[in-house]
């Protein structure tokens, strides 16, 4: 049976991809919560003005952190 590309699909032994999602992911989120960090010190301590904004910001952080669990799975 063969698909329409004329190629025999691999059911059995798929392909994978290894951990390399797994690090991407790991390394773009500590590399966002730097930024995070890097903003929430100059918006407290230089400007002295912290806004809604910066919390929002904090609240989608922490509610990406999971997704470092959850990658492995689909993958």
């Amino acid at each position: 049976m063969a698909s329409l590309a004329g190629l025999i699909p691999n059911y059995v032994d798929p392909q994978s991809r290894g951990s390399s999602p797994t690090i991407i992911t790991l390394i773009l989120t500590s590399i966002s919560f730097v930024v995070v960090v890097l903003r929430y010190y100059v918006r407290i301590h230089v400007l002295k003005s912290f806004g809604s904004d910066d919390l929002f910001i904090g609240a989608a952080m922490v509610g990406s952190c999971p997704i470092l669990g959850i990658a492995p799975a689909f993958y």
